[in-house]
């Protein structure tokens, strides 16, 4: 029979045990001598940050619970709060060594789109949510620009800068099983920084790292056109006369110790929306399109649950979603192309493409000379792909977009040299950790922090800030108390990878390269590509790099094949559809925090050691007359101007207040794709019922 005393129930229930210790504990207390452990903090808090706000007060009005304030004190005594725009070398340095990671990281940088909103931010006492320029020597956000210590200048940088409306962050990952991604640096921007801004961020970085002891393996993105300009700018390519260790196709000198990767998600998705948005592609004399896919949703002798396949399936407009780009090259979807849809077999192979493309980086259960294999023999097919069409002058219509063909090429090279890098350590060849998919990760746990119920996903560039630093919280709670508690996001990320795997030799490795050319030769020989016909030079060389660099705001150029349709990198899926309730019950927490931060605040610079400085409210807004009402007025000297009305009374006005006066207020980001999608469904009804 199970034991089923208390004693028993506590020992394998260690919530339900720290629940009884507390109310247990402070039973007979009075509310405000209530005492808890610093664990018995870490647990309400992970709790608070995972529920919100709202079940917070259901759970502290039916059993003994830890204030609000107790803990939002507790998250700022164990966490650190870093300025937009600086690199926290300190804080990765304690994050490694207090989870005994080794000091060798990834960098992943990436953007998502945020509300433009300026805002105050008493913790530093300066502006938030401007773009600040960029050091031309570190590509940098220049620290101080927006600070707030005069009124006039507040006026004068918000009417000369910028409102950010992106939010850059660049992670740290450990290559560390189980490691979750550290946020390394997070600035706003409006997109108009230069590849070689990049560049230079990425040099000071390593520089900056490596004086700390930390190695920088590589770089991940999504694709973004000024970052792989960047990468290709930082790449040293072998001359004519070099011959690489790996092979005469191997064009990249390895001694440069960095690997950057192409998101392998990201690059899929561009193939499959090259795709869907062609009337048809070409390699050899074997057609491939869409057709084929939508001839077999049709087809009245098979039904979807052999192939899977769906009409939203094929939505062009859906540019983002993945599973559509999985569903498409799964092997069920090949095997019946194959058998019902005839003169399918050009389709057929680009899916299989693609599929070799996504196991190299996504399959974590083959050996490391398989995805050698796949990746180079996919690349292999596009190299000679490309150059049969530049030959015929079809390059931008028969082939995929230039921006995968060039992520393919960074892929290819990057597993070998990764596999190099980490001869000495194979249990730091982590293939998931060599992508953008921890910022997207970042990024969804960012909108998710949210009170219940709150429907709001965007947020400004101080509320990135704060989520941040809560998002980071919650990590530390979970690694800091995963051998008393069982968390399941530790434990997904540790099954996600099997055993340590052997890195194959050199030598191994180029013959796998040599294997896959050779594979890649007679499948194209069996497409209407004959031996004379196929050249397996790489095409970097036929265009210039400069073309995927943006020139403007949501406007880029990507050579001569990306349609104008291409998505925005870093917008976002979600419309916003909030409530006054549900802004009031996340900002009141914010304010909180941030009241807590600032309550062992002294002295802000100016105050109390120089006379105070007397404002006109006439000439610092717009539209104003008579007597100055403000809700923000206070006898407070901490944070506030001193501002006379047109009647001659000063008062004292919040900074934020007066910030407030002379902004717009919070703009709704609009999702673009939505709008587009929208507009043309509307222009197609009309066009019908005319």
């Amino acid at each position: 029979m199970a034991d089923c005393s208390a004693d028993s129930v506590l020992a394998n229930k260690p919530l339900f045990r720290t629940y009884t210790n507390i109310n247990m504990r402070n039973a007979e207390r009075k509310k405000r001598g209530e005492r808890y452990t610093d664990t018995e903090k870490d647990i309400l808090s992970y709790e608070f940050l995972s529920s919100g706000l709202s079940f917070h007060e259901f759970k502290k009005n039916n059993m003994t619970y830890s204030s609000k304030r107790t803990i939002l004190r507790h998250i700022h005594k164990e966490t650190k709060d870093v300025r937009e725009g600086v690199l926290d070398v300190a804080g990765l340095k304690r994050y490694l060594k207090s989870n005994n990671y080794p000091p060798t990281v990834m960098l992943v940088e990436d953007g998502t789109k945020v509300q433009q909103h300026v805002q105050y931010e008493p913790r530093f006492d300066c502006l938030t949510g401007l773009v600040s320029p960029l050091d031309n020597k570190t590509g940098l956000p220049k620290q101080d620009t927006f600070s707030a210590n005069c009124a006039t200048k507040m006026k004068q940088d918000v009417k000369s800068y910028a409102v950010a409306d992106t939010a850059y962050v660049q992670l740290a990952l450990p290559l560390a099983k189980g490691a979750a991604p550290f946020v390394l640096l997070y600035f706003g921007t409006d997109n108009k920084f230069r590849s070689q801004d990049v560049v230079h961020r990425w040099k000071e970085t390593r520089v900056v790292l490596l004086g700390e002891g930390i190695v920088v393996i590589g770089f991940a993105s999504d694709g973004d056109p000024k970052l792989l300009s960047a990468m290709l700018k930082e790449i040293q390519f072998l001359s004519v006369k070099q011959v690489s260790e790996y092979g005469p196709c191997f064009i990249i000198d390895c001694k440069l110790k960095m690997a950057f990767v192409q998101d392998d998600t990201h690059v899929l998705n561009k193939v499959k929306n090259k795709l869907l948005n062609s009337e048809y592609l070409k390699i050899g004399n074997k057609v491939i399109t869409k057709d084929h896919l939508k001839a077999l949703i049709n087809a009245e002798n098979i039904g979807k649950d052999k192939h899977g396949l769906t009409e939203s399936d094929l939505n062009s407009k859906d540019r983002m979603k993945f599973k559509p780009t999985e569903r498409i090259m799964s092997k069920e979807v090949r095997e019946c192309l194959k058998e019902f849809v005839p003169e399918s077999e050009g389709t057929v192979f680009l899916l299989k493409v693609m599929s070799e493309t996504h196991a190299a980086f996504c399959d974590v259960d083959i050996e490391p000379l398989q995805r050698v294999f796949y990746m180079w023999h996919a690349l292999f097919v596009v190299r000679c792909w490309r150059n049969s069409c530049f030959a015929r002058k079809t390059a931008s219509k028969e082939c995929i977009t230039s921006n995968a063909y060039t992520c393919m090429e960074l892929n290819a090279h990057a597993i070998v040299m990764l596999l190099d890098m980490c001869r000495e350590s194979p249990e730091q060849f982590l293939v998931l950790c060599f992508s953008s998919q921890p910022a997207e990760e970042l990024f969804r746990e960012l909108r998710s922090m949210t009170t219940t119920l709150e429907t709001a996903v965007e947020f400004s560039m101080r509320e990135i800030g704060d989520r941040i630093r809560r998002a980071f919280m919650k990590v530390l709670v979970s690694y800091r108390q995963k051998e008393k508690y069982t968390f399941p996001n530790i434990i997904k990320k540790l099954e996600k990878y099997p055993a340590v795997q052997q890195i194959p030799s050199k030598e191994a490795i180029k013959n796998e390269i040599e294997r896959a050319r050779l594979a890649a030769s007679c499948n194209l020989v069996e497409l209407g590509l004959s031996i004379d016909e196929q050249s397996f030079n790489d095409s970097l060389n036929m265009r210039d790099t400069s073309e995927i660099e943006f020139v403007s705001t949501g406007t880029t150029i990507v050579s001569d094949e990306e349609d104008e349709d291409e998505e925005d990198p870093h917008e976002f899926e979600f419309i916003s559809i909030s409530n006054k309730n549900d802004e009031t019950a996340s900002d009141s927490a914010n304010e909180e925090e941030n009241q807590i931060e600032t309550d062992s605040d002294t002295k802000i610079s100016g105050e109390d050691d120089e006379e105070e400085i007397i404002y006109n409210a006439s000439e610092l807004f717009p539209k104003f007359g008579g007597e100055l009402r403000l809700k923000g007025s206070t006898s407070s000297k901490k944070h506030t101007f001193n501002i006379r009305d047109c009647r001659g009374k000063v008062h004292r006005i919040k900074k934020s207040k007066v910030l407030w006066m002379m902004t717009n207020g919070r703009s709704r980001q609009v999702n673009t794709r939505l709008a587009r999608y929208k507009q043309k469904t509307q222009q197609n009804q009309t066009s019908t019922t005319s």
